[in-house]
């Protein structure tokens, strides 16, 4: 995300013809910024909670389907229930 926005920003700079050192000051905030937002979403959607939708009831229940696997369970529980049938 960081990179992209460095990119993004350098080529502007380098269109409305800025001077070099404004152009890479620019890109360099732009990178700083952005590079924090991406580290912050990150950690955001890994401490995030998995959403379990419910049952819609077409072809009957998730778990029949899935044969025993949860919704939202993780791969190591799908992997330990596999080596018990």
């Amino acid at each position: 995300m960081g990179s992209f926005a460095a990119i993004v920003v350098a080529f502007l700079g380098y269109n409305a013809q800025v001077t070099p050192l404004t152009c890479a000051v620019r890109s360099l905030s732009a990178f700083m910024v952005f590079a924090a937002l991406g580290i912050v979403m990150r950690y955001l959607l890994w401490q995030a909670e998995p959403v379990v939708l419910p049952n819609t009831g077409v072809g009957g229940s998730a778990s029949n389907r899935n044969h025993g696997i949860a919704p939202g369970a993780s791969v190591t529980d799908a992997l330990e229930s596999a080596e018990v049938d």
